[in-house]
């Protein structure tokens, strides 16, 4: 009876550990979720740098229209690019307000909940002691924690097949008194001892005992596998955020030296020392290198992601 009960509690417990893989499934949902409403308000934030640059280069290019120093081809082709932006600006809002919705219908909340959304790089450091990520991990990990409760589970089912062998033994006893009679003693007592147990079983007991062994073996298997599948993810997601970051450097280096070069050109384009065409490239390297920084964010914010999972985080 103890053994079934023991049973019992770590079947239970591996429905809990079910249900905590369940949640920090979810949680990764959420949380990729929330990364892409990031990184449209990274792209419209571009955008409208986009826009007033735009709006400022009109304005300079229909001055010299009038100074006959540019054509009206200038002047329609950078009124187009405005157009472009202030279009890029808003698709990108309505797809941040189907995102919020999106997030709102997640959380079980109403979809016109307003929310804002921040940024937080600098708020999280980087594991770098890989050995005691991966100690972390196995301590907090659903499948982990699951493999070792199979294998307990899997040594109860053994002991009550060998439990099998032993006896049923009852104790009974019976104590009587009787009233008025002559016959017969007037109180009676006894105490015994029932013992049943099946002799022959045609080996179905040690089948079901072999059974059980091969099963406690596969349990000490599925946890070696397990843990190797741990140890393998922690290290490659740690090193995944590592070159994220690394990375962001990079990125955020090439999208300065971008905008220090646009303002450059800008500045000799209305001293007439560039031209119009030098203008609007040295514009689209800038969107360009942002778009590789706002990249290089998005895989920081999905490689804590992955790493979170990986460790067992919800």
């Amino acid at each position: 009876v103890w053994l079934d009960l023991d049973r019992l509690k770590v079947h239970e417990k591996m429905d809990r550990q079910d249900l905590r893989a369940k949640r920090q499934e979810i949680a990764r949902q959420v949380k990729e979720q929330y990364y892409k409403i990031l990184e449209t308000q990274s792209a419209m934030q571009a955008s409208q740098e986009s826009i007033a640059f735009y709006q400022s280069l009109v304005t300079i290019v229909a001055n010299k229209v009038k100074q006959k120093t540019a054509l009206e081809y200038d002047l329609l082709n950078t009124q187009a690019k405005l157009a472009k932006a202030e279009y890029d600006s808003l698709a990108q809002r309505n797809t941040q307000l189907s995102q919020k919705e999106k997030l709102n219908e997640m959380m079980g909340r109403d979809l016109a909940t307003p929310f804002t959304v921040t940024p937080a790089l600098a708020a999280q450091e980087t594991p770098t002691d890989m050995a005691a990520a991966r100690e972390q991990a196995l301590k907090q990990r659903p499948d982990a924690q699951q493999a070792r409760l199979k294998l307990r589970h899997a040594q109860y089912d053994l002991d009550l097949k060998k439990a099998a062998y032993l006896p049923e033994v009852d104790l009974t006893a019976s104590y009587t008194k009787s009233v008025n009679t002559t016959f017969i003693p007037d109180e009676s007592a006894y105490i015994g001892v029932v013992a049943r147990w099946e002799f022959w079983d045609w080996g179905r007991r040690g089948d079901e005992i072999s059974k059980a062994r091969r099963s406690v073996s596969q349990a000490n298997n599925d946890i070696q596998r397990v843990d190797a599948k741990v140890a393998t993810e922690v290290n490659a997601r740690i090193r995944d955020l590592q070159n994220a970051e690394a990375l962001i450097g990079v990125a955020k280096k090439a999208q300065d030296a971008a905008r220090s070069k646009l303002q450059v050109t800008r500045n000799r384009y209305v001293q007439q020392s560039a031209l119009l065409d030098d203008l609007l490239r040295a514009q689209s390297d800038l969107a360009d290198a942002t778009n590789d920084y706002q990249q290089a964010v998005l895989k920081v914010w999905t490689a804590r992601a992955n790493l979170a999972k990986a460790l067992g985080e919800e």
